[in-house]
């Protein structure tokens, strides 16, 4: 079994700051992440955009090559919607990038995975990002494990989109996964932090995959900077890793880029755990009806508990500004 490290910072960072972390700071971030023998680093979405050098959005895969370290020492990865990129305009992979991530939702995963074998056979390695995954029952799991065993993707991820999964759930999914997919297959854990459960899950998964030697990667970020309660620290696993998996992950590099760089950040934006964001995760709602709803009205925990029974499940998966306002008015 081995285990692989991603860190999403400056894609899943965009959450934050719409992706806007400055030329410089974006150099440094990826010079440093590579410096300090991370496995891979996400630089970011690609996107049908108007390309901005300050920001970690890209509208073409050429765009990235001014960011990266003259001397490459780490794989590089970018996360997209096909329905948010137009696919045709993926070149034939010149080793700049070496992964190309896809995120889908549930109610389309099965077009997505179809249509993500011009990904492959662009020579990319291929990810699949299932949104929710702790929404698909056990025979969609093996439905999901089924097509993919057909395209035969790098890695297939668990992914904890509200924060909302506990060991028991994990464990459900990740057993169906395992049993199911190729050998060849690797599975992956994206975290959310709204339980305060992220380290304890991940920790959770490697021992899990230990037992089956299923080949494993782990999503973190600088400083648990991601949207709502954010994700799992870098700084925590990787010394996690260094101890008991042997891993040199030079954590002295990350802990100087988390003081120089991402703490400006923290200044300016909020996230990481709350009450509300504990509540949308007990509630498995998306993240922004917490965001939304306590700095539009300031309401109370107690009153965003009212709220939230007031949403249907289906209207729970994707935030909706009108959803939000009508449970509001509705309530209170």
């Amino acid at each position: 079994m081995s285990v692989e490290l991603l860190d999403c910072t400056l894609r899943d960072g965009t959450y934050i700051n719409d992706g806007i972390f400055g030329f410089d700071t974006i150099k440094k971030i990826i010079s440093s992440l590579s410096d300090s023998n991370l496995d891979i680093i996400e630089l970011g979405w690609l996107k049908n955009v108007v390309f901005d050098k300050e920001k970690t959005i890209f509208s073409k895969i050429s765009d990235i090559e001014q960011f990266l370290p003259e001397k490459k020492k780490t794989k590089y990865s970018l996360m997209l919607y096909d329905n948010e990129y137009d696919l045709g305009q993926i070149p034939l992979n010149s080793g700049m990038i070496d992964i190309i991530r896809e995120i889908f939702h549930k109610d389309n995963y099965k077009d997505a995975i179809k249509r993500s074998e011009i990904i492959k056979d662009s020579q990319y390695g291929l990810f699949y990002q299932a949104v929710n995954t702790n929404e698909y029952n056990n025979r969609d799991l093996m439905e999901l494990s089924g097509l993919a065993n057909r395209i035969m993707p790098d890695c297939i991820y668990i992914v904890d989109t509200h924060g909302s999964m506990f060991k028991e759930d994990l464990k459900r999914v990740f057993e169906i996964l395992d049993e199911n997919l190729d050998d060849k297959i690797k599975i992956g854990f994206h975290s959310h932090n709204n339980l305060q459960l992220s380290f304890a899950l991940t920790i959770e998964f490697i021992e899990m995959a230990k037992k089956t030697k299923r080949n494993i990667i782990v999503d973190s970020s600088l400083f648990g900077m991601g949207r709502g309660a954010g994700n799992l620290n870098t700084e925590l696993i990787c010394e996690y890793l260094n101890k008991f998996y042997f891993k040199n992950y030079d954590t002295s590099i990350i802990n100087e880029i988390i003081e120089d760089e991402i703490l400006k950040f923290k200044k300016l934006y909020e996230w990481g755990y709350n009450v509300n964001y504990l509540l949308s995760g007990s509630y498995n709602i998306h993240s922004r009806y917490a965001k939304y709803l306590t700095e539009k009205y300031h309401i109370s925990p107690k009153a965003l508990r009212e709220v939230f029974n007031h949403i249907k499940d289906n209207d729970k998966k994707t935030f909706s500004p009108y959803i939000a306002e009508d449970a509001y008015k509705t309530v209170l």
